[in-house]
């Protein structure tokens, strides 16, 4: 399926092939500017990734549109809600990271996050154990706990 191509003879957008496209640019005149702006809309535009909406927004912004992204925030809770600004997890923070003070994964970089390990903060409260005991924890850069928490916890703490 091809890009929406205006024509000015036809007043209204078709969906053309490839081809069909090509052999058009050879005929108009409007054609390099139309496809060029199309081309750049396509690049900076995408579309709310929540299913059913179709709302066009700045890529640079995410995967979900601003409506959507305030909504996901507000059901998140704070980080007092979640249980990360206690006494409690600035100890279990502060222990993780000097235990690891180099990132478990990769080796590389300095560790500057305390990530909960094998279970997630969530799951280890709902196995009532304490999660901010420090043997539950790992540090890891920035890089790779986006990365694991990406891949293990999709849909972040709504979800898991």
């Amino acid at each position: 399926m091809g890009m929406p191509h205006l024509h000015s003879h036809l007043h209204k957008p078709t969906l053309r092939s490839h081809m069909q496209r090509r052999r058009c640019r050879r005929r108009c005149t409007h054609t390099r500017m139309v496809h060029q702006t199309q081309r750049q809309t396509h690049r900076t535009m995408r579309v709310c990734s929540v299913t059913g909406c179709p709302t066009l927004y700045p890529r640079t912004q995410g995967t979900r549109c601003p409506a959507h992204r305030k909504e996901a925030d507000k059901a998140r809770g704070t980080a007092t809600q979640r249980g990360y600004t206690g006494k409690g997890h600035k100890h279990f923070r502060s222990e993780v990271l000097n235990n690891n003070p180099i990132c478990v994964l990769c080796h590389i970089r300095q560790a500057t996050v305390a990530d909960h390990y094998p279970h997630s903060r969530k799951e280890l409260i709902e196995l009532a154990l304490n999660p901010n005991n420090p043997i539950y924890g790992r540090g890891l850069c920035e890089t790779c706990h986006n990365t694991e928490t990406a891949r293990n916890q999709p849909g972040g703490w709504n979800q898991h």
